[in-house]
């Protein structure tokens, strides 16, 4: 959950502690407009602060982490509740989750290299410049 004061953050922190329904912490505290009231697997590309992330990373038990996580860079403040660190219990959600959200990064990056590892070469200039244009990456040629 995200809360844009620290104060809104320690509410809901305590709200939950007392097992308060998430839901309705997020409804009172909250002000993230992403929370869609159902658990969510996050990875490196999913648009966390790096504090946030490195937090639910560390943690070894599940539950609310203890305290309110701050990013000092945009002042938001974060309440996270750790469903599971065993990621056999979780694994083939977390695969579907990297292939929905990080497909915009590793799809070019898989076309540049197959097309770099095959040496692609383009001999009409509209279609090189066209190319070079939308995705300069896919330029593979000397």
């Amino acid at each position: 959950m995200e809360a844009d004061s620290k104060k809104k953050a320690e509410n809901a922190l305590k709200a939950l502690k007392d097992d308060k329904n998430i839901k309705a912490a997020v409804k009172e505290y909250g002000t993230t407009t992403t929370y869609k009231g159902t658990e969510e697997i996050y990875n490196s590309k999913s648009g966390l602060p790096t504090t946030v992330f490195d937090k639910i990373k560390s943690t070894n038990k599940k539950g609310l982490i203890d305290s309110v996580i701050e990013d000092t860079t945009n002042k938001k403040y974060y309440v996270v509740n750790v469903i599971s660190v065993t990621p056999k219990d979780f694994e083939e959600d977390a695969i579907n989750s990297i292939a929905e959200k990080a497909s915009s990064d590793i799809e070019p990056a898989a076309t540049a290299y197959y097309l770099k590892k095959y040496d692609f070469t383009i001999y009409d200039k509209d279609v090189y410049d066209g190319i070079k244009s939308t995705n300069e990456s896919y330029i593979v040629q000397d």
